[in-house]
């Protein structure tokens, strides 16, 4: 096993903050919501910079925004953006506890 330092960052909601931040990464991973009101300017830097995004979003109207919105540029620039991993994760875990 390999372990990697990671980071945390903290940055401003201005493109120049975020591009800078998705820069110094390979993948981005948010708990801030409500990602409706904070999450999309993230997602953009990640997509143009192609830095892997994942978050623990609930919100699914804002999730189909996401994907119309920026699934061909997170494509072109090589960026895999994964909103609701947490959700999907924790379903899953819950499952295959019950008997």
């Amino acid at each position: 096993m390999v372990l990697v330092d990671t980071g945390i960052f903290i940055a401003d909601l201005d493109e120049d903050a975020l591009d800078k931040m998705a820069k110094a990464t390979r993948c981005l991973i948010s708990t801030v919501g409500p990602f409706i009101r904070y999450g999309t300017a993230v997602v953009e830097a990640c997509a143009v910079n192609g830095t892997h995004y994942v978050d623990s979003t609930g919100e699914i109207t804002w999730v189909k925004e996401i994907v119309d919105k920026y699934h061909k540029t997170a494509k072109v620039n090589g960026a895999i953006v994964s909103e609701n991993l947490f959700v999907v994760f924790f379903f899953f875990a819950s499952f295959l506890g019950e008997e």
